[in-house]
């Protein structure tokens, strides 16, 4: 069979613009009548916002909008779950939540006007661990989280205390099946909050028109959902919405959130001209979304051969002050979803909270989820290999799915290559044949997801 794509070198479409300088990014499209428009935002992680004076900076020359949660009270948005307001109005939950915005001729003009906002906090506990939030003494982030559209439901018996999510998956006795193992493993392992380090900062233009048209020109990888975020949030009829693509200098999960077009929206609508919001560095790493950091704590038994017999853990998530920039705010269900998910698992219990912290909003990166579980339980394995004097591959060769064996989620699979994969993947590196000269190390873990199907 001939192919057309694969195994041949094919220039990208976009590829010499991009290396030549001449694509245009977000940050980089020109508008008439343009307005700039600045953020500022919380120096404190949680507390109540009692004073908050824009007199100054609405009588600065060149200043056009000045807004705070006032002027957007009671306005949420989020991806799927909305619980994170535009403007917070009496509370702020993180350093870096939003405050005030600011539309001014330029950005020195937006940045001056920040700066005359005078801001008098009341500073309240916070809580940063996701195992200490979910305690009854910890300090309450949200009083309020049912009333929030499309919170996860918590379930029976389960504490609602600063819970964002809750899952469970579950079969077998595995408490039995722990008391009759021959040995029984346990470890805790943490994983910690990282940003995804794309090189080009969230940043959009919106033009909110007079005859209520809305146009955006944003750095987002998901126009479509984008358009049905601000009908829904904002009540702006589909119809009226237009997303204008633009390319994305790196995404890896974050740019399918809410950060700045719903601010850049409500000035562009006091204003009624286009209004770009361009975050720096600094604040991609205070209000950009995060990977969630974990805790994870396994107890794992197995047999004298290698054989595992039971997994159990529990697993916390932190995902921050809001839940609104994920996809999907039940990071629990796909985390969970990957615990040991290559291996034949008799009894299988993980129960995975995501907690509600004073951290910034934590949204998808790469699998939400998954890396940190993972990596948790593939390292457990290498340190099982090493206490029953076993090569990790022969561990992991003992434990594998084949076809007809049912994953510890129940999942049957069918055609599955697993053995296969792995010993091409021990041939290929040449697994610990010789150190080599350079002190190489050697590691091996496995791991699976889904991808879509058809042609690309």
């Amino acid at each position: 069979m001939a192919y057309r794509t694969v195994g041949k070198a094919l220039p990208r479409i976009e590829g010499y613009g991009k290396v030549s300088g001449q694509t245009k990014y977000a940050a980089d499209l020109p508008f008439e009548d343009l307005l700039w428009a600045k953020v500022l935002r919380s120096p404190i992680p949680h507390g109540r916002v009692k004073k908050i004076d824009t007199s100054k900076a609405k009588a600065l020359g060149g200043v056009h909008a000045v807004l705070t949660g006032a002027d957007v009270a009671n306005v949420f948005v989020g991806t799927r779950v909305k619980d994170q307001p535009v403007l917070v109005s009496d509370r702020v939950r993180f350093v870096g939540d939003a405050v005030a915005a600011v539309a001014a001729d330029s950005q020195a003009l937006a940045e001056e006007a920040l700066n005359l906002i005078e801001v008098e906090y009341e500073e309240l506990p916070g809580v940063y661990d996701p195992e200490e939030a979910l305690k009854p003494t910890a300090p309450l982030i949200h009083e309020d989280r049912a009333r929030y559209k499309n919170a996860p439901k918590i379930p029976e018996g389960v504490s609602p205390r600063n819970l964002q999510s809750y899952t469970q998956w579950k079969h077998g006795d595995v408490d039995a099946a722990l008391q009759k193992a021959a040995r029984v493993f346990e470890h805790t392992f943490r994983t910690p909050l990282s940003h995804h380090g794309y090189l080009e900062p969230c940043a959009c233009t919106v033009q909110a028109h007079a005859d209520g048209r809305v146009e955006v020109w944003a750095a987002n990888k998901g126009p479509w959902g984008l358009r049905d975020q601000m009908a829904e949030d904002f009540g702006i009829p589909q119809q009226k919405i237009k997303i204008h693509i633009v390319h994305v200098g790196g995404d890896f999960g974050a740019k399918a959130s809410l950060i700045d077009v719903p601010i850049a929206y409500h000035l562009s609508k006091a204003t009624g001209r286009p209004v770009k919001l361009v975050l720096d560095y600094t604040e991609e790493i205070l209000a950009g979304g995060h990977r969630h950091p974990a805790v994870i704590h396994l107890r794992t038994g197995v047999e004298e051969d290698g054989t595992l017999a039971a997994v159990k853990a529990t697993v916390h998530f932190s995902g921050g002050a809001y839940g609104a920039q994920k996809a999907n705010p039940q990071v629990t269900v796909l985390g969970g979803r990957r615990l040991a998910s290559m291996y034949r698992v008799p009894a299988f219990c993980c129960d995975t909270y995501c907690a509600y912290t004073n951290q910034v909003p934590c949204t998808q990166t790469r699998t939400p989820g998954s890396p940190q579980i993972v990596f948790a339980f593939e390292s457990q394995m290498d340190i099982i290999a090493r206490e029953l004097g076993m090569d990790p591959v022969d561990l992991r060769r003992r434990n594998i799915l084949h076809d007809g064996d049912a994953s510890p989620m129940g999942e049957k699979w069918q055609h599955i290559l697993v053995g296969e994969t792995l010993e091409r993947a021990v041939k290929a590196s040449g697994w610990k044949k010789s150190a080599g000269k350079n002190n190489r190390g050697w590691g091996i873990a496995l791991y699976e997801r889904g991808a879509p199907e058809g042609k690309a």
